[in-house]
C-alpha cells in the first residue's frame, strides 16, 4: 500500500489534523456562544451557589432583600410570570456590598 507523503506529513497525523478539525466543527455548532459576565444571567440556583448558601435561603431571604437586584421575568405561554433571573454582574456587585472592613 503506497502511502502520500506530501509535506512530509505522516498518515496517522493527517488523520489526526481531520478528527482536530471535526471535533472543532461539532464544538462550534453545539456550544452556545460565550456572554460577558455582566450580561450572563442567573437563576436562583445560581445565585445560591455563587454565595455559597442554599437554595431555600436563597430563594427566601436572599433575593427576596429589598436592595437585592430587581428579577427579570421573561413572558410564558399562558401569560404568567416566568422565573426570575438576574444579570450575574448585578448580583455580584449586590454582595460586594457586604464586604467588611
Amino acid at each position: 500500500m503506497q502511502t502520500d507523503t506530501t509535506n512530509n506529513e505522516k498518515p496517522d497525523e493527517r488523520l489526526f489534523s481531520k478528527f482536530e478539525q471535526l471535533i472543532g466543527a461539532v464544538l462550534d455548532s453545539k456550544v452556545a456562544p460565550k456572554v460577558d459576565i455582566d450580561k450572563t444571567l442567573w437563576e436562583t440556583q445560581d445565585v445560591a451557589n455563587y454565595l455559597k448558601l442554599s437554595y431555600r435561603y436563597t430563594s427566601e431571604y436572599v433575593v427576596t432583600h429589598h436592595t437585592f437586584p430587581n428579577a427579570l421575568r421573561f413572558p410564558t405561554r399562558n401569560n404568567t410570570k416566568g422565573h426570575p433571573r438576574w444579570y450575574a454582574g448585578e448580583v455580584i456587585a449586590w454582595a460586594a456590598t457586604f464586604q467588611e472592613g
